[in-house]
């Protein structure tokens, strides 16, 4: 799977019962990467789901500072149904956080 489908997946709604638990392998002919989530936060607005996007193969290790694994947050609203919508995902990395949010 590339990198953009596995986003778009990442934003769908999930089931609350597998919410945080997810170990993906995106490749796009060049780079592979794995996506996993393990680590499950309740709070009043919803969860967040804590993991992390880990570079497998292929990057330019100068571009990406030497590093290899990035911090990566989703967030995901109240119950419904016994799913949840998931309002966005963070990935932090040297140059910052970046956000994805549905709208």
């Amino acid at each position: 799977m590339d990198l953009g489908p596995a986003l778009l997946d990442l934003l769908g709604d999930r089931p609350d019962a597998a919410l945080c638990h997810l170990d993906i392998r995106v490749y796009n002919g060049v780079t592979s990467a794995r996506i996993t989530l393990s680590e499950r936060l309740a709070h009043e607005d919803g969860v967040t789901c804590r993991g992390s996007y880990t570079h497998l193969g292929g990057f330019n290790m100068i571009a990406t500072g030497n590093r290899d694994v990035y911090a990566l947050a989703l967030d995901c609203g109240p119950i419904e149904d016994g799913t949840r919508p998931v309002i966005g995902a963070a990935f932090f990395s040297e140059l910052g956080r970046l956000d994805f949010r549905r709208r």
